[in-house]
């Protein structure tokens, strides 16, 4: 039970600064930057690596959050595969107090008033290092596989390949399917289930905070 009301504060904690972020980014031109770098005052450090995970998989862009407390500022940096963030801030790493990571993920902390620097510094960087290409979003697949042979066996199988994670990824697979059904469930309609056809078998599915797409999938 106290794990549970700790992972609900949490959960609401990320959703309030993933909000905070979103309303940011109506006024950030996402055509005159390579990176996504936004402040927030009172963000917990905590949670921001996992805020700027929603961030990368909303935009396809590296995304940076800055939790600001008294002029310092504790950031989290998530990347996309053709962004090596580490050698991003290794660029400019006299603006910082200190950084580590790796090409995915690192974390920073540097003063405050250096953080519109910090995005100058990032953006030019980007731009002479990294091709425009690699903001095209990709989505690779390790086998295509009709509905039929997406069985309990077959789960069972792919967990024997955890743990999964950066360097070992889940596995992906494709299947070429009609949503014969779609429609949002959850607290305030936030996932989204659906019934799934590829002619000779059906299977239902779930997707989780993808609710918003009910209406749009037919």
């Amino acid at each position: 039970a106290e794990l549970e009301e700790e992972n609900t504060a949490r959960r609401a904690e990320e959703q309030k600064i993933v909000q905070e972020a979103f309303r940011q980014m109506e006024e950030y031109d996402l055509t005159e930057h390579r990176i996504i770098v936004l402040t927030g005052e009172g963000w917990n450090p905590g949670v921001i690596g996992l805020a700027a995970s929603r961030l990368v998989t909303k935009y396809h862009y590296p995304v940076i959050l800055l939790a600001a407390r008294d002029g310092v500022c504790t950031g989290s940096c998530r990347s996309i595969p053709g962004v090596d963030i580490f050698a991003a801030l290794s660029s400019c790493a006299y603006l910082m107090t200190r950084f580590g990571g790796h090409r995915q993920a690192a974390g920073l902390t540097i003063d405050q008033d250096r953080a519109g620097e910090l995005l100058s510094r990032l953006d030019e960087y980007l731009r002479e290092n990294v091709a425009p290409e690699e903001y095209i979003p990709e989505l690779e697949y390790d086998l295509a596989l009709p509905l039929a042979e997406v069985s309990e066996q077959a789960v069972r199988q792919m967990e024997l390949l955890q743990p999964t994670g950066f360097g070992n990824p889940s596995p992906v697979l494709l299947g070429e399917v009609a949503v014969d059904s779609a429609r949002a469930v959850g607290r305030d309609g936030a996932h989204l289930q659906m019934t799934l056809s590829d002619g000779g078998h059906s299977l239902s599915a779930i997707c989780f905070g993808e609710g918003r797409l009910a209406g749009e999938l037919s």
